[in-house]
């Protein structure tokens, strides 16, 4: 049917410079600095903290069928160290259909010149995803990074807590008001909508959070659609304030669904504490 084979090609005509842009869009790995007043989350002293950490949130790498490959991981790591961050935190989905060599793929990490503290995503949970759990645990281990799901990192101007993943029914923080106060909370978590959990603190805390790529290819109506299914709160990217918490979602650097980003660059966002 001719009109078929003419609509197919108006189609093809669309497609074919979203996929080259988009591919463009995800070979750029680009950086994005806020910078986040530490001193509006003190609510219960007068003391004035200033906090100078510089902490790059790169979340969402999915190590596998689209996305990081050495080339990448390599570009990701020279750009950290030119930053030189006093942390990097990686808020989970370090996966996405991976190889039985997840140790020697990430062995690059280990050239980074600084800690890395993580904790899962949904497709390191299986939500959706293989059942590579422990593969991923031994991988990030020998590489230097630190699983902080469901600890406590001490810095002298703030904690770092890592709270496990939202679809995966491991985002428990009941018990964070018994937990001290003296201090801000900085929380790693992977799913932006976990912040609708955390408790009211006399401090209140900073969420460091991925998950949706900001919707990873950008189109007027469908992506908003889908971000709907992604994010029940209506998160994309950037900060949000909520009832007892701000959230700060990174866009990240990886793919799924489809093998390019449109308009929406693979970012690490460098998050300065003043």
């Amino acid at each position: 049917m001719p009109w078929i084979h003419h609509l197919l090609y108006r189609i093809g005509i669309i497609i074919i410079p979203v996929f080259i842009e988009g591919m463009n869009d995800f070979i750029r790995c680009c950086t994005d600095q806020h910078h986040i007043d530490i001193r509006e989350l003190i609510a219960f002293t007068d003391i004035i903290i200033l906090v100078t950490h510089i902490a790059p949130a790169n979340q969402d790498l999915h190590i596998g069928l689209f996305s990081g490959h050495e080339r990448q991981l390599r570009q990701i790591v020279h750009k950290l160290n030119h930053i030189q961050p006093d942390l990097v935190v990686v808020a989970g989905d370090w996966t996405y259909e991976p190889e039985n060599k997840l140790a020697q793929e990430l062995a690059v990490l280990k050239e980074i010149h600084a800690p890395v503290y993580s904790v899962n995503g949904n497709h390191d949970e299986q939500y959706p995803g293989p059942p590579i759990r422990e593969l991923l645990h031994y991988a990030l281990q020998v590489n230097q990074v630190m699983d902080i799901e469901g600890q406590i990192v001490e810095f002298d101007e703030f904690r770092l807590l890592g709270v496990g993943d939202l679809w995966a029914g491991k985002a428990d923080m009941r018990s964070l008001p018994d937990l001290p106060q003296d201090k801000p909370w900085v929380i790693l978590s992977h799913n932006p909508d976990t912040v609708d959990m955390i408790p009211k603190l006399p401090t209140r805390p900073l969420m460091l959070s991925g998950h949706t790529h900001g919707g990873q290819v950008e189109l007027p109506w469908l992506t908003n659609y889908v971000m709907k299914k992604v994010s029940i709160l209506g998160h994309k990217k950037g900060m949000y304030r909520h009832e007892h918490a701000d959230v700060f979602v990174t866009v990240g650097t990886g793919l799924v669904g489809v093998p390019f980003r449109f308009r929406v660059p693979p970012t690490i966002d460098i998050i300065e504490l003043i």
